[in-house]
């Protein structure tokens, strides 16, 4: 064997030594250390036992709240055991509660007869398991509400004291303004008496100055009435005077307005020639104011017939034997188609051609009034009436609203019929709408026609004024 080989022999030899004392080492060391701890063990559990009673767990609230109350610096507890502090702290309490030199039967005692006073105090009977905590907030709330209550009671009493200091105040301050009143009043009663003697004197002076104005006015009364019917009785004597001059212009003008008849029988041209068919020539040409569309009535030459117009009359004699309409106009003549012709009658050289409305030197004023019927089938129209108006202005007449002293036809229409209504019929609004202006129509067309004839103007229907220019059947188409 090599000598490398014995030293490692060695070397383990020692190191295995080493770690065999070291193992009996700490197996002594153990055992010694568990019979140390059992010893502790023991001793813990003794103390435990033995303080049990005053601290069952060290760590339960109570010691706690000791440990909390010994920290305080204020109370300088510091350093004392906690049975100390409790002790101390039961006797601060036993001596807040009852008073020094109290026992805790004592301090109990006082507390249970405060909190009963409290209840009776505060009225309520529900603090049977009250603390004295509960007791003194009950007291406290009491003596808040009476607090409160006072100090009500003494706002309400400053207001009632002001009131009344204002109420007295005002009171003297209306003795005063009435006292002033008093004495304004007094002094001018004085001042009244004393001026009452000038007063009466005054007032005689005044109604002897007013019956002599009522005398003056009475006279001056009189004498007014008597300029008056002087007045009246020469307003009277112009009025006569004026009416009898209007009679007199009337009766001149009648005389100088060509009759009625004449004019109506008066012709405006005749027949020159009959070429056949349905043709004439009229002696009427250019230059005398006609125009194709003019319609003519045609009579024998004897003439027109004879008739006074007067209301009532038979038109139809007015009606000729044919009616022609210009179609053509020409120098010196016109040109016209026969438009109507009477069973057994013919157009002749020399024929009389008659149109109311035309005339070749005359321009005619005609008022055109009321409601027509042109078609003779429906009721009378504002419109018809238009239409004849457009037919006069056409055929070289004017038109004119009102009748005057310078009109010369005035063509009325149907008179307006007012609606035999019974007073019952008269309670509808409608109807009685409808008969006051049937009523007011007919009083209007009733002072045309008066004034008309009153001036002597000439006064053609309907049915006249169409035969007098040839265009009654005309109309109705």
């Amino acid at each position: 064997m090599s000598t490398g080989n014995t030293g490692s022999k060695g070397a383990l030899v020692t190191a295995t030594v080493l770690s065999i004392i070291t193992a009996v080492a700490l197996a002594i060391w153990s055992i010694i250390s568990y019979v140390n701890m059992d010893r502790a063990t023991k001793d813990l559990a003794s103390e435990r036992d033995k303080y049990a009673a005053i601290a069952p767990n060290p760590q339960s609230t109570s010691i706690t709240q000791l440990k909390e109350v010994q920290a305080v610096p204020e109370r300088g507890l510091k350093g004392m055991s906690l049975i100390d502090v409790a002790i101390k702290q039961r006797d601060e309490l036993q001596t807040f509660l009852a008073g020094a030199g109290t026992s805790d039967i004592q301090a109990k005692a006082a507390v249970t007869t405060a909190i009963e006073a409290a209840k009776v105090s505060a009225g309520n009977t529900t603090l049977s398991d009250a603390t004295v905590v509960d007791a003194i907030n009950a007291l406290t709330q009491q003596l808040t509400a009476i607090k409160v209550s006072n100090t009500q009671l003494t706002s309400d009493l400053a207001a009632a004291r002001k009131k009344v200091e204002d109420t007295l105040a005002t009171t003297t301050k209306q003795m005063e303004t009435n006292q002033s009143a008093v004495a304004d009043a007094q002094k001018q009663a004085q001042e009244a008496v004393a001026g009452s003697e000038s007063f009466r004197q005054e007032k005689d002076g005044l109604v002897t100055a007013a019956q002599q104005a009522t005398v003056d006015a009475t006279q001056v009364g009189e004498e007014s009435v008597r300029n008056l019917q002087t007045q009246v009785a020469q307003l009277r004597r112009q009025i006569q005077n004026a009416e009898r001059e209007r009679d007199q212009a009337r009766n001149q003008l009648a005389s100088l307005r060509v009759p009625v008849d004449q004019i109506l029988r008066q012709a405006d041209g005749k027949i020159i020639r009959t070429p056949g068919g349905d043709r004439v020539l009229i002696d009427i040409g250019s230059g005398a104011g006609i125009a194709p569309g003019l319609t003519f009535e045609i009579f024998d030459p004897l003439g027109v017939p004879q008739t006074t117009g007067a209301p009532g009359e038979d038109d139809t004699v007015l009606k000729g034997k044919a009616s022609i309409e210009i179609i053509r106009v020409q120098p010196g003549s016109s040109e016209a188609r026969i438009i109507r012709t009477s069973p057994g009658a013919s157009i002749r050289e020399g024929d009389l051609a008659v149109n109311l409305v035309y005339d070749r030197n005359i321009k005619y004023n005609f008022v055109v009034y009321g409601k027509f019927n042109l078609d003779r089938r429906g009721d009378s129209s504002v419109r018809d009436g238009d239409a004849l108006k457009r037919l006069v202005s056409q055929w070289g007449a004017k038109v004119v609203d009102q009748v005057n002293i310078d009109t010369d036809f005035l063509l009325l229409g149907d008179e307006p019929l007012v609606p035999a209504f019974s007073q019952d019929d008269l309670q509808d609004p409608i109807k009685a709408r409808q008969f006051e202006e049937a009523s007011r129509d007919l009083e209007a067309y009733n002072d045309v026609r008066s004034k008309a004839q009153s001036l002597s103007v000439p006064i053609l229907n309907q049915t006249r004024f169409l035969y007098l220019i040839g265009y009654y059947d005309e109309s109705s188409r």
